[in-house]
């Protein structure tokens, strides 16, 4: 429906240049494809930006955080 829109309404000269091709069924249907194609990748990319992340960490519930110091040795105290 698309493509039809764009073929009749002839935007960018392309019903011109499709219709005056010897190969306009190729040619029609490589633009049907191509532009079925991006309307896919969107509709893909829209569903994946709206899926809600079930694994979101909102940080500690309970309790502060609270730094604990661990002793390690260095390189005099080996000696």
């Amino acid at each position: 429906m698309f493509v039809g829109l764009i073929l009749w309404c002839d935007v960018a000269g392309l019903d011109h240049l499709v219709m005056g091709s010897d190969i306009e069924i190729l040619a029609m249907f490589l633009l049907w494809f191509f532009n079925g194609t991006v309307f896919r990748i969107v509709q893909f990319a829209i569903s994946v930006k709206l899926m809600e992340d079930s694994n979101k960490d909102d940080g500690p519930r309970l309790g502060l955080i609270v730094p604990v110091r661990l002793p390690t040795k260095t390189k005099r105290q080996a000696h």
